[in-house]
């Protein structure tokens, strides 16, 4: 038994410790696209819109998006493989007890004989080569791994949310813009026919007129049913009925822009927080300590055991029992079977390390993408602005010249016809914008 002892004291100090199969994944020094006058977000990005409604649909999601329940529950599985693992770390004592009674004949002189027995039975195997806190190892990775998942379910959701929410007032923006002008159209289509009537305008100003406004018109169901979708998208996303998105939506709103720009930190930062990397980064971790244990199945395994209890029999009366045991086992000939879970542990952990290597460089083309869209977004903008002023002056210049007899007809239409487009356009960039600072918060994982 001594020797034993002492031959476990010894092997222990052989604990393997996982490697990595390559060197870090490197990552830029500093970005290429920048944020001029970043801030840093008082609370959550989100709330950076000022928009109630968005708000609520945003709390909605997160309390009752399957999806966020179902990476919630993962957690909870890995913190359940942790404690299996690591209970293998300490001694596993059960106790048992008996009672019976029987004739054992001539022994008992044919009277029957009442047997009581209760016993505590420990076993425990020394963790020589470290193969079992290799396993607790992996499970804290994969715990990390899960928790990191849910934080980037969460992330991703409420980014989605933003984006499909910004969308809904995009082409909510855009349908009212349409049939407003449609109301102005069909308002000088008969102003025209009258006109027509008493001999001052023609039937091809007329034709010209009816057809500008029919086009609009036409525009009218692609932009009512994307805008149907949009809210059928926040259902999912928010687990709510549509029915019910539709009495929070129905009151019309602008795209909601953020009037602030993120503080833009150092890719360390940055990449150091974003949970995608850190589920990756604790998957290899995983994977590493998981072949590590594997290759201890070589080495040879001590247990000890020990009982203690006590038995009571009315023919022999009461006695202690107890027992003390140890055992050493090492594989002599598994025909490659060990030497091949050892193998398909390093390809996995070689896996893992090429998938590390692969979300750093997506993450890093992710952020410098968003960055460069946000920017160009907001210089798209401020264009379009200009440009709505621009042809609204346009449109009313025309419409003053034409009555005063100075234009034809066609230039006033062709004026209501671009005016809508900027007008359309300028929609539009409102609602990439909103979504491109989602984009940015989302790559820069921002709380």
């Amino acid at each position: 038994m001594r020797s034993l002892l002492l031959a476990a004291l010894l092997l222990s100090a052989c604990t393997l410790e996982a490697t990595s199969p390559g060197p870090a994944p490197a990552h830029p020094g500093s970005w290429s696209a920048t944020l001029p006058d970043g801030t840093a977000l008082e609370g959550p990005w989100w709330q950076a819109y000022h928009d109630e409604t968005l708000a609520t649909l945003i709390t909605t999601a997160q309390k009752n998006s399957p999806r966020l329940g179902e990476a919630k529950a993962r957690v909870a599985e890995a913190r359940g493989q942790r404690r299996t693992s690591a209970g293998a770390l300490y001694p596993q004592i059960d106790l048992s007890s008996t009672a019976g009674r029987g004739d054992e004949g001539i022994r008992t002189f044919g009277n029957p004989n009442t047997l009581y027995e209760a016993a505590f039975d420990a076993s425990y195997e020394i963790d020589l080569f470290g193969g079992n806190a290799a396993r607790v190892d992996a499970a804290d990775a994969d715990l990390r791994a899960q928790e990191a998942n849910y934080a980037e379910v969460l992330l991703s959701l409420t980014a989605e949310v933003v984006r499909e929410y910004s969308d809904y007032r995009r082409l909510q923006r855009q349908i009212i813009l349409t049939e407003e002008t449609l109301t102005s159209q069909r308002e000088g289509l008969r102003l025209t026919r009258t006109r027509f009537a008493g001999g001052i305008a023609t039937d091809l100003d007329v034709a010209q007129a009816e057809s500008l406004a029919l086009s609009t018109e036409a525009q009218l169901p692609g932009a009512r049913q994307a805008a149907r979708a949009s809210l059928l998208r926040l259902s999912v996303l928010t687990a709510e009925a549509p029915a019910t998105l539709e009495t929070q939506l129905d009151e019309a709103k602008p795209v909601p822009i953020p009037d602030v720009t993120p503080l833009l930190e150092q890719p360390a930062q940055v990449l150091g927080r974003r949970p995608d990397l850190i589920a990756a980064a604790a998957s290899l971790q995983s994977a590493s300590a998981l072949s590590v244990a594997e290759t201890t199945e070589l080495y040879p395994s001590l247990s000890l055991s020990a009982l203690f209890g006590v038995q009571d029999t009315t023919a022999f009366g009461g006695f202690n029992i107890w027992s003390l045991g140890a055992g050493i086992a090492a594989p002599l000939f598994n025909f490659g079977r060990i030497e091949g879970r050892i193998d398909a542990a390093e390809a996995r952990q070689e896996a893992a390390y090429h998938t590390y290597r692969q979300r750093v460089l997506e993450a890093v083309a992710e952020v410098e993408t968003a960055l460069s869209d946000l920017l160009q977004q907001r210089n798209r903008r401020t264009v379009l602005k200009q440009s709505v002023n621009a042809d609204q002056r346009a449109l009313t210049l025309a419409r003053t010249r034409y009555k005063d007899g100075i234009v034809p007809f066609l230039d006033v239409l062709n004026a209501e016809q671009q005016a809508l487009k900027s007008q359309l356009a300028l929609a539009e960039a409102d609602g990439a914008e909103a979504i491109a600072f989602a984009a940015v918060s989302k790559a820069l994982a921002l709380p």
